[in-house]
Formats: C-alpha cells, structure tokens, sequence
C-alpha cells in the first residue's frame, strides 16, 4: 500500500507531465497554424486576415519584430481599407512591444483622428502620457 507522501508525489508528476504535453501540443498547434499561415499568404499575399492572424500569432511568441512586419504585409495588402482600424490599432501594439515611441505615437494619432469615437485611440494617449 502507497503512502499519503508518495500519491501526492505521483499527482505531482502526473500533473506535471500533462502540463508538459499540453504544452508540446499547444506548441504542435502554433506551429502547424504558422505553416498554414505563410502557406496562405504566399499563395495569396493579398488575404489581410491571414496576415493579421500570423502576426497575432508572431505577436504571442513574442517575436515582436515578426509581428510588425506581418502587421505592415496585411496593411499593404487591404486595397480597400476594410480592416484599417484593426490594423491601426495592431501596429501600435506593435509599436510599443517594440519601445518605439515615435511610431506608437503616430499611430495614436492617425487613429484618434480617424476613429475618435474607437475607445481604444482614446486609451492610447494615456498610455503614451505614461
């Protein structure tokens, strides 16, 4: 018969090893749904959502410089402007991932001015102000 001490060790490495696989699975998945992603923009540079979503996804591993640079394919890709505000508003996320001021500080503004009613242009002067 197992001791108190030695169950809670075996929970213990059981929990740790299903962290550990989840882990390596949610890993698994990033990987696959960049390969997807960069698959979709080379054959089509021109879909702006597969662009923005690689970015969040470049953006979530932190690789921030990654991100802006998929940040600035997808607003090269939006001909029409139909996601600008989103784009906007992800560029000077970026911006400031990256501690470059001046650009978050542009982005603010162009915002604030073309969306001045997007909550989000108004926070980002606070958050500059900091």
């Amino acid at each position: 018969m197992r001791g108190a001490g030695e169950q809670k060790s075996e929970g213990a490495v059981a929990a740790a090893l299903s962290t550990a696989l989840d882990a390596a699975e949610a890993q698994s998945l990033r990987d696959r749904a960049e390969r997807e992603l960069r698959e979709i923009v080379e054959h089509s540079p021109m879909r702006v959502r597969a662009w923005l979503s690689l970015s969040f996804l470049y953006d979530a591993r932190g690789e921030f410089a990654r991100s802006a640079w998929a940040t600035r394919q997808a607003v090269g890709a939006d001909a029409f402007l139909d996601e600008a505000r989103n784009l906007l508003e992800e560029h000077f996320y970026d911006a400031l991932r990256r501690e470059d001021m001046p650009d978050a500080a542009r982005d603010c503004e162009v915002g604030a001015a073309q969306y001045a009613t997007y909550v989000v242009f108004t926070e980002c002067r606070l958050t500059l102000l900091e």
